[in-house]
């Protein structure tokens, strides 16, 4: 026996589309944002290694008093590990060395950002916060000079 007048159950050809529609504009503008989001995490990776190595030239400038004297990275991890940092990160969110230069009073050590060769040095800006990633990203004597604008100092 059929019942008159049952209700059909499923979607119209409408609301599909609209749905597919929906979908698109919100992949759409996760796929923008995507790049970003990469560089943002690379950006922070960076500041975190940084934060990192200036704590154990702090620690080794406590038990020495002085600074390490080198003028690259490979050298500085040479004398740092194992006894102030296991496993001292050479590299940048990016993917280039750090620059690290230090005497015995001093220690400069920072990252080129996104478009850095690895090699030039990094340029000198006004101290404070940097707002794109190809800016450099720099610690003097323990302290970011010049920082993400969202990372704290």
């Amino acid at each position: 026996m059929k019942i008159a007048n049952s209700p059909v159950k499923g979607f119209t050809v409408v609301e599909l589309i609209i749905t597919i529609i929906i979908i698109a504009i919100i992949g759409s503008i996760i796929v923008a944002l995507l790049p970003n989001m990469t560089d943002s995490s690379r950006q922070a990776s960076t500041v975190t290694n940084l934060r990192s190595i200036s704590s154990s030239l702090s620690l080794y400038r406590a038990d020495h008093n002085a600074y390490p004297v080198v003028d690259n990275i490979e050298a500085l991890a040479t004398i740092l590990e194992p006894d102030y940092i296991s496993k001292m990160v050479l590299s940048d969110g990016w993917g280039k060395n750090f620059s690290a230069n230090s005497t015995k009073l001093t220690f400069t050590i920072g990252s080129g950002g996104k478009g850095w060769d690895g090699k030039s040095a990094l340029t000198s800006q006004p101290d404070g916060p940097i707002y794109t990633f190809e800016d450099d990203i720099i610690v003097t004597d323990g302290i970011f000079t010049q920082f993400p604008a969202r990372a704290s100092k």
